[in-house]
């Protein structure tokens, strides 16, 4: 019996990567770009070193792969996922991760929950909910988090792509 096996080419993610980089700043030419791995998609270390090396960050959805990555690229680490534990939370912002996404009015009052039982402040970005997908905030909840006002949170970003189950790729405007 022949097991499958699975290679990669380290060189050929470095000539991505800068591939990827290069074309993002010429789209954007005016915006400071950052870009960030899905941890999830790949736990070989020698894998994951050659990305980070090249200034990728790392996008982390789970305690146990926040665990995973050493403290010192906690400046380059977001959290994003469906669900994040409290013990989740509580560790990203104790290594004053980059940021932290939150996914509904709810999700981002235990953020600054915790955050002040901390006593830092903590970037946040919001997921939107856009079309048929079933996650993120929904105008209405942006507009309620729109209006927090906290002395320990910051909101930098927004976060969004259509689901997984969207057969549509036209705009949806509601």
């Amino acid at each position: 019996m022949n097991t499958p096996r699975l290679s990669f080419s380290l060189k050929k993610m470095e000539i991505n990567t800068q591939r990827l980089k290069s074309t993002a700043k010429a789209v954007f030419p005016n915006h400071k770009l950052n870009f960030y791995f899905a941890v999830k998609a790949n736990y070989l270390e020698r894998v994951r070193s050659q990305i980070f090396s090249l200034g990728i960050g790392a996008e982390v959805g789970r305690l146990d792969e926040l665990k995973s990555l050493p403290n010192e690229m906690n400046p380059q680490i977001i959290i994003n996922g469906h669900y994040k534990s409290d013990a989740f939370l509580q560790e990203a912002i104790a290594r004053k991760v980059k940021r932290i996404f939150v996914e509904s009015n709810y999700e981002l009052k235990r953020v600054e929950y915790l955050a002040h039982q901390h006593n830092q402040k903590v970037e946040v970005g919001v997921r939107i909910k856009i079309g048929n997908n079933k996650v993120g905030a929904d105008l209405n909840e942006i507009h309620q988090i729109a209006k927090n006002k906290s002395e320990q949170l910051a909101i930098t970003a927004l976060h969004f792509h259509l689901g997984w189950n969207e057969k549509d790729s036209s705009p949806t405007f509601e």
